[in-house]
C-alpha cells in the first residue's frame, strides 16, 4: 500500500522527530483528524 510516503521517511520521522509543519499537517489529514487534535492524541 501507497500512502505517498517512503518507509525510511517515516522511520526518520519517527526516531528524529517531524522538523516540517506540512508533514503534520498531511499526517492528520491522513488520520481524518484537524490538526488542532493530532497533538491530542
Amino acid at each position: 500500500m501507497d500512502y505517498g510516503m517512503e518507509l525510511r521517511t517515516v522511520s526518520r520521522y519517527v526516531n528524529q522527530g517531524i522538523n516540517k509543519i506540512s508533514v503534520v499537517q498531511e499526517l492528520a489529514d491522513f488520520f481524518a483528524l484537524e490538526f488542532e487534535d493530532f497533538f491530542r492524541i
